[in-house]
């Protein structure tokens, strides 16, 4: 994002002043910087809902590959929440993921969980905690005996250390995340830092928070024209 010379050189003024005598001005030049994101995200978000039906069947006509796309439409790939806004465009009730998932659906998840003798995930973070016990229930993942949970909840939610590579990970570990998206998740259940989506050898970035991370991975699948998977066909009740 490009700015003035004159802008670049007040957000410096201000910042150095700060750190001395008054700390209260970097946080508004932040808080500043911030709705400026959040408007160029909301024009970017008006202008692909606009070229929605034509880069659709652009997609689909060419039958691309997720790596094309993101060639194409490069911005799916910087902001986060742009491929889940740009799937809202097709799929409007996904509006409500968010507030069903975390809302009406979490106490059912949780109960269910304790019925099953499931233990609960050691996280603070309520969604990473409720993804991973949804896989551990649903009766078509429970069925599978090809794949160990832990592989299954991975085709889902990997995690990974700081300085790792994902997708360096992925081809000398874990074959099994090549191709499908998935979550990528930097640090650990207790200590999530960051996460992004990688389909098809592509990482996307999704946020810092799983919630966000969700919502892009739900949403990927359509964006990107790739089969969902069966077995994960009980997302779509959110």
């Amino acid at each position: 994002m490009r700015t003035s010379a004159r802008s670049t050189k007040r957000k410096v003024d201000i910042e150095d002043k700060g750190k001395s005598t008054n700390p209260k001005k970097t946080i508004v030049v932040v808080n500043l910087n911030l709705k400026k994101m959040t408007q160029i995200q909301l024009l970017l978000t008006l202008k692909m809902k606009l070229n929605s039906k034509y880069r659709q069947s652009q997609i689909t006509a060419g039958n691309w590959t997720t790596s094309q796309i993101i060639a194409e439409y490069p911005r799916f790939r910087d902001y986060p929440l742009l491929v889940f806004y740009d799937f809202l465009t097709a799929y409007t009730k996904a509006e409500s993921f968010e507030e069903n998932f975390l809302g009406k659906f979490a106490p059912l998840i949780m109960s269910a969980a304790e019925k099953g003798n499931i233990a609960i995930p050691d996280t603070d973070d309520e969604c990473l905690k409720l993804l991973i016990l949804l896989l551990k229930l649903v009766p078509n993942l429970q069925r599978v005996k090809a794949m160990s949970k832990d592989v299954i909840i991975e085709r889902v939610i990997c995690f990974i250390k700081a300085n790792d590579d994902i997708l360096e990970v992925n081809k000398e570990h874990k074959p099994h995340l090549i191709l499908s998206p998935f979550i990528c998740c930097v640090g650990s259940i207790q200590h999530p830092a960051s996460f992004s989506v990688v389909s098809e050898g592509e990482v996307i970035h999704a946020g810092q928070t799983s919630i966000e991370a969700f919502k892009t991975l739900y949403a990927s699948f359509h964006i990107f024209r790739i089969p969902y998977p069966s077995l994960f066909s009980t997302f779509s009740i959110f």
